[in-house]
């Protein structure tokens, strides 16, 4: 089962949640959109890891899943947490 390593959360009573959540799908699609360059600035922070070692990491953890969890993810999150969290 995919398992995010982190999630974006915010409570619903937020002014401007949509707005939030607007920004963050943009920067998600810039990055998966330029991938080259996202890679290439990620690669200063890589540590000598060569760039095709880094390519295969990154595609583990950002990828279509990135965007929308979907149902796969949201039953990996029930069976890591063993209840059903309410989702947006």
């Amino acid at each position: 089962m995919p398992l995010p390593l982190g999630l974006v959360a915010a409570r619903r009573d937020l002014d401007r949640l949509a707005d939030v959540s607007a920004v963050v799908r943009e920067a998600i699609d810039a990055g998966l959109g330029n991938r080259d360059e996202a890679m290439a600035y990620a690669m200063a922070f890589g540590r000598g890891i060569d760039a095709s070692t880094a390519d295969e990491f990154v595609a583990m953890y950002v990828n279509d899943l990135t965007l929308d969890m979907g149902e796969r993810g949201r039953e990996a999150i029930e069976r890591l947490l063993g209840f059903e969290p309410e989702f947006a």
